[in-house]
């Protein structure tokens, strides 16, 4: 640890993004004695609350960021960004908060990737190691920079890492103990030039891992299953294919692993049957870690969900509502509704992210009994459905039109399917807002 922090010790550092996680790695930067400038072209917080020792530059972003010996990168900024070229030009070094920060680790880590299901999977995990005992921080890509964790690290702590696309395209020497990969389908190409790119950038995940390592693999996605590492490959399957390559799989309602049964399906808590495939690359992580079944088995069932990821909040006069407001993309969107027994009433829409809509559609025509619309695919939607609908111009609209069409035992269900950046400053403002406009109901 010493050795890496006097890599930095006096060196110009520029922090390009000063959000959650620009704002953690300049606290460990100023902690190891680098000198810092950070620098955001919308943020302008009073300058007397920044450490004295920081230089800084608001609502723009100039070339004074390459007066440095390196920059580091939030994860909204692209690579192609014109001063990122020019750095590149100049040979400064450009890495993300997520490399740099993981450089002061020693522990062993847990880095999970793919389309959907990242962030459950890591709680998941975070509960099956507890109740073995096991000291945990997750952390990465669900809003709590690993940067923020350093100092809370024990020797025998387990971080537990989400990692995006947009931290693995800086990744240089970043390596997981344990590498998950859920899932690859096309998500993020208003960033990433194809899903060629996309999908390169979450097979990165392995890309310095050792034959000491693991990598845990979907084996019903066929991008996932081929994918390149040097790690132990170990697979999980929900279709009930042993003959083959996984190692953990489902069939007539069982957990099966190595041949034998170790679980029921009903033995998991198992609240929603697309969650199933997080379940059981979590499992996987207790067996690498030769854990009894019973523990797995404890931790499993002391999970109790995610908030914006069907999260149940309550019943209004006996109708149901449904929060999973991080549904931003197709795959995640359609296998949601599939996991309802009845058709739905939906809130769905939001900000184009350039991938093909007409599997939601299709879903929304088959699966829901009534959808309001918001945000700005709402037109665009709207010519594709063929179900009874509407459009809300705010959040308390919507929730208003589905309730005042829904009858008891009716399920209304906020599963946008799209990014939120038109109407909100993320998932976790739009789910706060529905939630908010269901609890006014409930008041009224």
């Amino acid at each position: 640890m010493k050795a890496v922090k006097d890599n930095y010790r006096g060196k110009k550092v520029s922090v390009m993004g000063f959000g959650r996680s620009g704002k953690a790695c300049t606290n460990l930067l100023l902690n190891i004695g680098a000198k810092v400038f950070v620098n955001d072209q919308s943020l302008n917080p009073q300058s007397s609350t920044l450490n004295p020792e920081l230089k800084f530059e608001f609502g723009k972003h100039s070339e004074r960021i390459l007066d440095a010996d390196m920059i580091i990168i939030s994860p909204g900024v692209s690579l192609q960004h014109p001063i990122i070229l020019k750095a590149k030009k100049r040979n400064i070094p450009v890495i993300g908060e997520l490399e740099f920060a993981s450089r002061f680790i020693e522990n062993p880590i847990i880095g999970i990737t793919g389309t959907n299901g990242k962030t459950t999977t890591a709680f998941l995990i975070q509960k099956i190691l507890e109740s073995a005992g096991i000291d945990t921080i997750p952390c990465g890509n669900m809003g709590i920079p690993l940067s923020s964790v350093i100092a809370k690290l024990k020797p025998s702590t387990v971080p537990i890492l989400e990692v995006s696309t947009f931290q693995l395209e800086t990744v240089e020497t970043f390596r997981p103990w344990i590498g998950i990969l859920l899932n690859i389908t096309p998500d993020h190409l208003d960033r990433h030039k194809s899903f060629q790119e996309y999908k390169d950038l979450k097979l990165k995940l392995f890309s310095n891992q050792t034959e000491d390592d693991f990598a845990i693999l979907n084996f019903d996605d066929s991008v996932v299953r081929t994918a390149n590492t040097r790690a132990q490959k170990l697979f999980f399957s929900c279709k009930g294919n042993s003959r083959t390559a996984p190692m953990i799989w489902v069939k007539n309602g069982n957990v099966f692993y190595a041949q034998d049964k170790s679980f029921s399906i009903t033995e998991l808590n198992l609240k929603w049957e697309c969650l199933l495939p997080d379940y059981l690359a979590a499992i996987l992580v207790g067996k690498i870690l030769k854990l009894p079944s019973n523990l797995i088995l404890k931790g499993l069932n002391s999970f109790t969900g995610v908030p914006h990821r069907l999260e149940d909040i309550g019943m209004v006069e006996k109708v149901r509502f449904v929060n999973n407001s991080m549904c931003t993309n197709p795959e995640a969107f359609v296998s949601t509704l599939h996991s309802f027994k009845q058709p739905v009433i939906l809130i769905a829409g939001g900000k184009e992210k350039k991938v093909d809509i007409t599997p939601i559609a299709r879903a929304i025509n088959k699966c829901t009994k009534y959808t309001v619309l918001i945000g700005e695919t709402a037109p665009k939607l709207s010519n594709l459905l063929k179900v009874q609908h509407c459009s809300a111009n705010t959040m308390e609209e919507a929730v208003n039109l589905a309730y005042a069409y829904a009858s008891p035992g009716d399920t209304i269900l906020l599963s946008p399917g799209f990014a939120s950046f038109d109407w909100f400053r993320d998932f976790s403002e739009r789910g706060e807002k529905f939630k908010e406009a269901v609890s006014k109901l409930k008041n009224k």
